[in-house]
């Protein structure tokens, strides 16, 4: 199966982040960026690995103890 590409706007759009931190995912090597022509795309399933270790990182947080 083909992979799904999404533009800038759509990994913004998709996790609610700002382009400049999609581009600081790109430059640290958390998110693979692919160049074609003037445009860079981004592989659907790229985004999905890279957000779901995000979530529940961020649940553990806010049900861990207080104090």
């Amino acid at each position: 199966m083909a992979p799904e590409w999404m533009t800038t706007d759509d990994v913004c759009e998709y996790l609610q982040v700002s382009r400049s931190t999609v581009y600081r995912w790109v430059s640290e090597g958390k998110l693979p960026g692919y160049k074609f022509g003037g445009t860079r795309r981004y592989k659907r399933e790229d985004v999905d690995a890279l957000a779901e270790p995000i979530a529940p990182a961020e649940a553990d947080e806010d049900s861990g103890p207080s104090g």
